[in-house]
C-alpha cells in the first residue's frame, strides 16, 4: 500500500518549474494558432477609426484579405511576440497560482478535491487577477502593435 501511495504523491509533487514550463509551450501553440483571429478581431473593432478602408465596412474574411493584401501574410502575425510574452507571464502565473491558493486554503495536508466550489473560485479569481495585472502591459503593446499597420497601403 506504501509503494502505490508514494507513486501517487510522486505525481502530485512534479516541480514548479517543469509545471510551469509545460504552461507556457501549451499557450504558445495555442496563441500561435488562433492569433490570426485575435489580429482580425483587433482591426474589425478598429476599421471605423481613421481611413482604413474606403467607404465600406469588412467582415472577418474580408479584414484578413485586407490585412495579407496590404501588409503581407507575416503582417497578420504584427504583435506576435508581446502577444507571447503576455503568456509567458500571465498563463503560468494563473494556472499555477491557482494551484498554490488552491492548495493554501486547502490547508498545509488538506486535500484540494473536498475544496468547496466558492474556493474554487476564489482560487481562480485571484490567480487570474494577479496574471492580468501583470500581464496588462506586453496586452497594451500587442495591441498597439495590431493597429499600427491600419490604413497602410492606401493612398
Amino acid at each position: 500500500m506504501s509503494s502505490s501511495s508514494s507513486k501517487s504523491s510522486g505525481k502530485q509533487s512534479n516541480s514548479l518549474g517543469i509545471r510551469l514550463c509545460l504552461t507556457y509551450a501549451s499557450s504558445i501553440v495555442a496563441e500561435s494558432l488562433t492569433y490570426p483571429l485575435d489580429f482580425t478581431k483587433t482591426r474589425l473593432q478598429l476599421q471605423g477609426q481613421g481611413n482604413l478602408h474606403g467607404k465600406e465596412r469588412l467582415g472577418a474574411v474580408g479584414m484578413a484579405i485586407h490585412i495579407v493584401k496590404n501588409e503581407g501574410v507575416l503582417g497578420i502575425f504584427s504583435g506576435l511576440r508581446p502577444a507571447l510574452l503576455r503568456h509567458l507571464i500571465y498563463t503560468p502565473t494563473r494556472i499555477v497560482g491557482y494551484e498554490i491558493f488552491r492548495q493554501y486554503l486547502a490547508g498545509p495536508q488538506g486535500d484540494v478535491t473536498q475544496l468547496k466550489l466558492w474556493q474554487r473560485g476564489v482560487a481562480g479569481a485571484l490567480s487570474g487577477m494577479i496574471g492580468q495585472f501583470i500581464a496588462s502591459p506586453a496586452d497594451l503593446v500587442k495591441v498597439r502593435m495590431q493597429a499600427a499597420g491600419r490604413g497602410q497601403g492606401q493612398k
